[in-house]
């Protein structure tokens, strides 16, 4: 029997409109001391460890987007969260691609200036 993906994939251009949404919840599955040196606005850090031993409550009510540094984390955590009862997305290419999307409009609002 195939397990169905319960989760969808989002990518960098797509936070921006999730950013700006009060259901949606950001689950930045980096390190402590990554999350402190920057993040996406709002998220809160929530660690592999904590995943796996269930040591976490998400609400129905919510959406979820989980990212990491590159991608692969936050689809392993999606994988194990994902139960049918919340919406989970993960960020495609992690917080990485994100910073490079997010230096991309700056430089293209840079050039109209």
């Amino acid at each position: 029997m195939v397990r169905q993906q319960m989760f969808e994939l989002i990518s960098a251009k797509d936070v921006e409109d999730y950013i700006s949404q009060k259901d949606t919840v950001f689950v930045d599955l980096r390190s402590r001391r990554e999350f402190e040196e920057g993040h996406i606005e709002g998220a809160f850090c929530l660690s592999m460890e904590q995943i796996k031993s269930g040591n976490y409550f998400l609400a129905k009510e919510y959406v979820y987007v989980l990212y990491c540094n590159h991608g692969g984390v936050s689809m392993q955590a999606a994988a194990l969260i994902a139960n049918g009862e919340v919406l989970i997305f993960t960020l495609v290419g992690g917080f990485e691609e994100y910073e490079k999307f997010m230096r991309s409009l700056v430089d293209r609002k840079q050039v109209k200036l």
